[in-house]
């Protein structure tokens, strides 16, 4: 979250509440726009997550975001009316807490995966079900090949990735993606039961992560909350990517022995 965002303030201290006639003070945390802006985020994710008649409104959410962001940036710019305001050191404050100093992707089909080709052969000729499944469909292998070479990498941006596959083979895979993985490994070689592990690599890999896709986004025995939370403060703490590997962060990268 930024300062610029519902529900902070500029400085984080939030203090007063009102302020002296023709002046503008601090705003106070407010919970209501909490609310307003979870329900902003509801909104969107229920207009992407399915066909657009579930929510023919859902775009609203990114309008409310930019109204809010709008007049809290306003507030912070009439209480420094007084002093001046230097907008140049203003918009480089604004746009380094916008702008990423580094993107870490774990198992994400950068190159797509075999699964979602699958998928699209089964559902072609079929409009409800291309429609239900647009996001999945998003991620074959011929629609991703576009999306890298229409989305060029960010000269400023620092990119990496975390690999993922478990580390004693099928043994390692949770019976709901057992056929799965199996099917890709005959297919697309190592793979987390998802994704093929080629496609899970990029920029500067990390590491590797024993696991399969579930697990490692939370639906396993794995602690991916610990491990997310470790990387997270390692690359706030640098701002950017860790000078080595992170096979420290967390017992199950990098060789290091895995959990029964």
């Amino acid at each position: 979250m930024t300062a610029d965002e519902p529900g902070e303030t500029a400085d984080g201290a939030g203090v007063t509440a009102a302020a002296p006639a023709g002046r503008v003070g601090h705003l106070h945390h407010q919970p209501a726009l909490d609310g307003v802006r979870g329900l902003a985020v509801l909104a969107v994710v229920v207009l992407h997550a399915g066909p657009a008649s579930w929510l023919p409104g859902g775009f609203l959410g990114v309008s409310l975001f930019f109204t809010l962001s709008g007049y809290l940036i306003t507030s912070l710019l009439l209480r420094r009316a007084d002093t001046g305001v230097d907008v140049p050191a203003f918009w480089r404050k604004r746009i380094r807490r916008l702008l990423p100093a580094s993107l870490v992707t774990i198992a994400t089909p950068h190159r797509g995966t075999p699964l979602a080709d699958a998928g699209a052969r089964l559902v072609r000729g079929s409009r409800v079900l291309s429609a239900s499944l647009g996001s999945v469909l998003d991620l074959t292998t011929e629609r991703m090949r576009v999306f890298e070479a229409e989305t060029p990498d960010v000269c400023t941006v620092q990119y990496a990735s975390i690999a993922v596959s478990p580390g004693r083979g099928a043994r390692g895979v949770g019976p709901w993606l057992l056929p799965t993985y199996r099917w890709l490994r005959r297919s697309a070689g190592d793979n987390d039961g998802v994704v093929p592990l080629a496609s899970q690599r990029r920029g500067r890999v990390l590491g590797h992560l024993h696991a399969d896709h579930w697990s490692a986004v939370g639906w396993g025995r794995f602690d991916a909350p610990s491990f997310y939370e470790r990387l997270a403060l390692e690359l706030l703490a640098g701002r950017g990517l860790p000078e080595g590997p992170v096979a420290g962060a967390h017992p199950l990268l990098l060789g290091a022995p895995e959990a029964a």
